[in-house]
């Protein structure tokens, strides 16, 4: 069974389940959903309880890729990060329709 635990499950100012946590601080999203200007935005991961705050949004550089990370105030510690595929930087693995029905390329997203 595929391990969800990364995805938000809860967030103010945000739809829940629209961030994935990729590392112990940083989530990834798409460019277009955005927070609000007038508070902060809190996402939560396993349990609601435990509430971490947005403090950075990075957007990709270009215009073209809808996506952007977020850092958070503190590391998670309720759940393991999703973990990231570095297979498809050898012999263009990720093309392998068979295998990888659907990708996002978080490469250029983490160098952020």
């Amino acid at each position: 069974m595929p391990d969800f635990s990364s995805a938000s499950v809860a967030a103010t100012l945000l739809v829940p389940g629209e961030h994935t946590l990729y590392s112990p601080q940083y989530v990834v999203t798409a460019g277009h959903v955005k927070g609000s200007s007038f508070g902060t935005t809190d996402i939560s991961f396993g349990y609601k309880q435990n509430k971490y705050s947005v403090i950075e949004e990075h957007n990709h550089p270009s215009s073209m890729a809808d996506i952007k990370t977020l850092r958070l105030n503190k590391l998670v510690t309720e759940v393991a990060p999703a973990i990231v595929s570095t297979s498809g930087a050898v012999n263009n693995a990720y093309n392998k329709n068979s295998i990888y029905t659907a990708f996002i390329d978080l490469v250029e997203v983490i160098k952020i």
